[in-house]
């Protein structure tokens, strides 16, 4: 007769592997769509800047003439010197290393539970770890509320999902941090990455020095002595690098050239005043939340099953109950990811008056999917305590489900994408073919030339007819080109 704690493990080991192997589909899928990427609107921009000033003096050039942005603006024109080839693989790569960032972090985490783990996910963590990123990230990709610019445009995913990435590292880093305790040499290269990604757009800029901003609040009052003597060097020194970097884009002297271009285009004004503007970002990221909830709602049901089950599956059945501090998280990590998204759409609000734009929706998207997992996972832990053990057939059948669940959430997004296939195709054939010809243009020497224009493309702007439109200015100047004109 098998022992209950073998058909726990067989079970467990099941549904971890078919949920990754169920996963990996639709991830392959989002990475070939990526090839089909290539330099539209303000990538030919990134492009010229670069080759004709530097890397250096293009950086300076943009944080005076447009953006704050120190760290994507010096790596879209790097990415750019590679063209189109670059601008096809950038994708797979950001996916690939997405994965391995949030990959090690839950791994890190894990490492955490493993002394007090169940016996039921002995020799699991690493693909558990996995599979928990894997979920995570496409998830993300499946529920973006513009996938292409978020993801896929090098110029917008430089400054909403890079830093993503990075967190990723960053909190893998501090999970490290309290297992294996580093010495200030780490401490300042925390501060370092924590200012770099503080320049990737004012969003994740503000989300930064919220989040780190709550996490010393949260050692202060909730974490052990030791927890805190391992953790706030680190928290403190992520905090003042992530506000220096907040400080730097504020000061950039391109923000007010820029809002002097918006305000002579009569784009609406900012809030700057404190008291409208918190209130205005509270009702934007509730929208926000809201709108985002309501699409992926069945996502976010999967997420929470997948939760729960891996949060019973770790907690030792013979610990006695939770104490307190696991209530009082449950309880504030939805207010911390709400939190997050205010400080989200913060800069929108102080610039614009109006709420996210779709494609910044991936940083907020982000922060729910992981938290509807983490608390689903505590709720899992909890119950743990209550239910110490359950029949065998119940077993079998919630693994089933979530099975089920799993194939058919990976169903869905590999549709979605093998739906959008044909037209990502039928751009890049367009871009290739009009990209040769103004190369051979370029080549026999010509110097203003006509170019047929292309539909525009994800809400991304193309050519058009007169030659001083910008798009038509800076493409021309990227092809090395006196002019074009759309036709």
């Amino acid at each position: 007769m098998t022992s209950p704690h073998k058909t726990s493990l067989l079970w467990t080991r099941l549904l971890v592997w078919a949920g990754l192997l169920s996963l990996a589909a639709p991830a392959a899928l989002l990475a070939y769509l990526g090839t089909f990427t290539r330099l539209y609107a303000d990538d030919y921009c990134a492009a010229w800047v670069i080759r004709s000033m530097g890397a250096w003096q293009s950086l300076v050039f943009w944080y005076t003439t447009w953006a704050g942005r120190y760290t994507s603006i010096l790596l879209i024109g790097l990415q750019s010197l590679g063209w189109a080839a670059a601008a096809r693989l950038l994708p797979a790569l950001l996916l690939v290393a997405w994965l391995a960032a949030l990959g090690w972090a839950a791994n890190q985490a894990l490492a955490l539970l493993r002394p007090n783990a169940a016996p039921a996910l002995e020799g699991s963590h690493l693909p558990l770890a996995g599979g928990a990123a894997l979920l995570v990230v496409v998830s993300t990709f499946s529920l973006a509320p513009n996938l292409f610019q978020s993801f896929y445009w090098q110029s917008a995913s430089a400054a909403y999902t890079y830093p993503l990435i990075l967190l990723a590292v960053q909190a893998g880093w501090l999970l490290r941090q309290v297992r294996r305790p580093a010495g200030w040499g780490g401490v300042l290269g925390f501060a370092l990455l924590s200012w770099l990604n503080g320049g990737f757009s004012e969003v994740f800029s503000a989300v930064q020095v919220a989040l780190f901003g709550m996490l010393c609040l949260a050692l202060g009052l909730l974490a052990s002595r030791d927890l805190r003597q391992r953790l706030w060097p680190f928290a403190i020194a992520g905090l003042a690098a992530a506000a220096l970097g907040m400080l730097v884009m504020f000061l950039a002297p391109g923000n007010q050239a820029r809002s002097a271009a918006n305000a002579a285009g009569e784009a609406a004004q900012g809030v700057h005043a404190l008291a409208p503007l918190l209130a205005l970002s509270l009702k934007y990221a509730f929208k926000t939340g809201l709108s985002l909830g309501a699409y992926g709602r069945w996502t976010f049901v999967l997420l929470a099953a997948v939760g729960c089950a891996a949060g019973w599956g770790l907690a030792d059945q013979n610990a006695g109950r939770p104490g307190w501090k696991s209530f009082v998280m449950l309880v504030c990590l939805p207010v911390v990811c709400y939190s997050l998204v205010v400080a989200a759409s913060a800069p929108a609000v102080y610039a614009l008056s109006s709420d996210l734009d779709p494609r910044a929706q991936v940083i907020p998207l982000y922060f729910i999917l992981l938290t509807v997992l983490v608390c689903a996972g505590l709720l899992g832990w909890q119950a743990r305590a209550y239910f110490h053990r359950l029949p065998g057939w119940l077993l079998a059948a919630a693994a089933l489900g979530l099975l089920a669940g799993m194939i058919g959430f990976s169903a869905w997004s590999a549709q979605k994408s093998l739906r959008a296939l044909p037209d990502y195709q039928a751009q890049a054939q367009a871009w290739d073919q009009r990209d040769a010809e103004l190369q051979r243009l370029r080549s026999s020497g010509a110097g203003s030339v006509e170019a047929p224009g292309l539909p525009s493309w994800q809400g991304l702007q193309d050519l058009r007819v007169e030659a001083d439109f910008w798009v038509n200015d800076c493409m021309a100047k990227a092809y090395n080109l006196q002019s074009i004109r759309g036709k």
